[in-house]
């Protein structure tokens, strides 16, 4: 049976009308793809087998529908009621008559994760939530317990570390607490009630381990909840599904037929909602895809292939030579570890952990560890830069002086006395502008990197601070130092790598009112979902940095500290802002970054540069200032030539790409579709030949 109705907006005629259009066509249909069960609830999308699991409560049931093969059983349960994947793609169940969270394993065998806390059974776990740190959130009421008495002694929010089993109650605000979901960020958690106190709160994450006061909360009753991208939650209740803002504000109804229990997104570009409502399964197509970290598909997968990769024109078999190189250069001692990545038109075709984080303590290397990638920050403070830019703040050949006074009268290098180290400079024949410092043909140094020894002890002498620290200093107080000392050469003569990017790290700061790192997360990670980047990493997820290792004595051991700290992402006083070197990631994360650009500024709804803007970025800055001619430098990035491109190996032209200090790359073809991004972390890896031969073998997939 199917039956259709027409999908009804909250308020018409109203600006409020509108902002649900941009998230569900008018002309959408709400359809019942199944009916005749009990009770429906739990609903999660699984993208490698592209069918919807969902709980028949009374009946005992998992069921799974497709597109192929409409409804079947799945499995049995023992009430089963939430469902969502971990960050290994396996199936979490809640149950309720069997009082405990259980995992579906590969094999098909089912483990117990949780099913008491301090010794007493639980009561009747009934949603779930993972946290991208591997914790486990989920609602204990007693739907489940019938007459039976209950061992606990509340009927709380809890959170589970399957790693260390450590067990909290964060959340004693409800008599039957039922739905969770976090924002895309994380930072926000949200969990209903449907009890006597039937409102929504909103949580604060604190720590990345527990829970504020509540911020705000709605005044629905409301059973199962989800998230879009751009933070919009969808609740079921009375009516249908009600959609609200981050900020809480009603923005619409999506109306069904039977009273909603559960709601979650799937579909191949997870951009459809399935509805669980009483008897029935319901669907309706969307206009914005789904947060894949609120209820469902988990971006941090362990498995390679996210996509087939034969959809989007890529052989499987020679994938697998990417395989054989990694593997090899652990064997052979080259590297330590190593993440590799590949997307095509927007679908990942591969991610792939090899070897280990830590040799010393015996860690292996997982897919969505963090990796410090330093000069790769640039590209991400440059489109900082270029956003403030299309909102008409400042053109870029703006003197940098007109926003950081300190650099009005700046001279270039003409005397060093290497006895006491005081130097003499003539003025700079023009100003530095905010394209010189984009382009690194500002004239400024590097400190402590510097290819010139007198740049060096210059800026050490300044005590100017280069690339990162654990020290209690801002970016700004070592710009103002920077501003003061001399130049290599006269602003646009040549190209120098250099702290162009901190300074306008600096620079953003001041135009837009906003701490750097805050800038950076609300306006270009936080849309792009890129949850794991930042510039230091909350206790959650320290542990998944990977050590910084070289080579000694044929083993790989952890590296020292020397003029840095290699723990400086997660200790000391996290306070300086490189916008040149600063930042930590994943391979996903960045990989969101590079396919916004593909897209011609936009992601998953989000835009944030406009496809002109982006052509600039793009363009020849530099003249012959840059290179041998395979490649040009933009306002971001290296581009490869016609010349690179006919060099063979490194992409075709247009090809833009960089790659930092601790021995990570990357890549993106806009002609193919393709990004590539390696991540490592070393330093003094003399053999390591992955960086080319990865890019050369990325380029041999394409097969359309």
């Amino acid at each position: 049976m199917q039956r259709s109705v027409a999908l009804l907006f909250f308020l018409s005629l109203t600006q409020v009308q509108a902002d649900l259009s941009k998230l569900v066509s008018p002309e959408a249909r709400v359809a019942q793809l199944a009916t005749d069960m009990k009770f429906t609830e739990g609903p999660v999308w699984l993208p490698k087998k592209e069918i919807l699991v969902f709980s028949d409560i009374p009946n005992s049931k998992l069921m799974q529908w497709s597109k192929s093969n409409g409804l079947t059983e799945f499995r049995d349960s023992r009430n089963s009621n939430g469902n969502l994947l971990d960050l290994e793609g396996r199936l979490l169940t809640c149950q309720h008559s069997g009082r405990n969270v259980i995992r579906t394993e590969k094999d098909g065998s089912i483990t117990v994760v949780v099913d008491s806390y301090n010794g007493k059974r639980l009561n009747s776990p009934n949603d779930i939530a993972v946290k991208s740190d591997g914790t486990l959130w989920f609602t204990d009421p007693s739907y489940g317990l019938g007459d039976t008495p209950p061992e606990v002694e509340g009927k709380w929010v809890y959170r589970f570390d399957p790693a260390t089993k450590e067990m909290a109650v964060v959340s004693k605000h409800f008599d039957m607490p039922n739905g969770i979901v976090f924002s895309p960020n994380e930072k926000r958690l949200y969990v209903s009630g449907t009890g006597k106190f039937g409102k929504v709160l909103a949580f604060d994450v604190i720590a990345g381990k527990t829970l504020s006061e509540p911020v705000f909360e709605l005044d629905i009753r409301s059973d199962g909840m989800c998230m879009d991208v751009r933070g919009n939650l969808y609740t079921t209740a009375n009516g249908g599904i009600h959609i609200f803002s981050p900020k809480g504000e009603k923005l619409g109804l999506i109306p069904v037929d039977e009273q909603p229990a559960n709601v979650c997104f799937g579909g191949k570009e997870f951009n459809e909602l399935f509805i669980t409502a009483r008897k029935s399964l319901y669907h309706v197509p969307m206009l914005v895809a789904g947060n894949k970290k609120s209820r469902q598909h988990h971006w941090h997968s362990q498995h390679a292939f996210g996509h087939k990769p034969e959809s989007v024109g890529v052989s499987l078999e020679r994938l697998k030579r990417i395989d054989k190189l990694c593997e090899e250069a652990v064997s052979q001692g080259k590297v330590p570890g190593v993440v590799a990545m590949v997307t095509r038109h927007g679908k990942q075709v591969y991610l792939k952990a090899f070897g280990m984080a830590d040799n010393q303590s015996n860690r292996r290397l997982k897919p969505n560890d963090i990796f410090r990638i330093a000069s790769q920050t640039k590209a991400i403070t440059s489109t900082a830069v270029m956003m403030l830019w299309e909102e008409g703040h400042f053109q870029l050949d703006d003197p940098i002086s007109k926003f950081i006074p300190e650099f009005k009268d700046v001279g270039v290098l003409n005397g060093y006395n290497e006895d006491d180290g005081t130097w003499t400079s003539e003025p700079a024949k023009t100003p530095i502008t905010i394209r010189h410092l984009l382009t690194h043909t500002s004239g400024l140094g590097y400190g402590v990197i510097d290819g010139d020894s007198r740049m060096k002890k210059i800026y050490v002498d300044a005590g100017v601070t280069d690339l990162f620290t654990t020290e209690p200093i801002t970016i700004g107080e070592s710009v103002k130092k920077l501003a003061k000392l001399p130049l290599h050469h006269h602003p646009g003569e040549k190209f120098t790598y250099s702290e162009g990017l901190d300074v306008l790290g600096y620079f953003i700061e001041i135009v837009s009112g906003k701490p750097f790192d805050a800038f950076l997360q609300e306006r270009i990670f936080t849309p792009l979902g890129m949850n794991d980047t930042g510039f230091y990493l909350p206790e959650s997820r320290a542990s998944r940095l990977v050590t910084v290792q070289k080579p000694e004595n044929g083993h790989w051991v952890s590296y020292p500290v020397t003029f840095y700290d290699p723990d400086y992402p997660i200790k000391g006083a996290k306070t300086f802002f490189s916008g040149g070197a600063g930042l930590s990631s994943t391979a996903r994360d960045y990989a969101n970054f590079l396919q916004m650009y593909l897209n011609n500024g936009e992601f998953h709804g989000h835009r944030l540069l406009s496809r002109p803007t982006i052509a600039t970025i793009m363009a020849n800055q530099t003249g012959d200032l840059f290179g041998l001619g395979d490649k040009h430098y933009g306002l971001a990035f290296g581009v490869v030539t016609d010349k690179g491109q006919a060099k063979g190996g490194i992409g075709s032209e247009g090809t833009f790409d960089w790659g930092g200090y601790f021995n990570t790359q990357y890549f993106a073809d806009p002609k193919e579709g393709i990004i590539g991004v390696l991540m490592k972390q070393t330093q003094g890896a003399p053999d390591d030949d992955t960086s080319w031969r990865f890019r050369q073998l990325v380029g041999q997939i394409v097969v359309d």
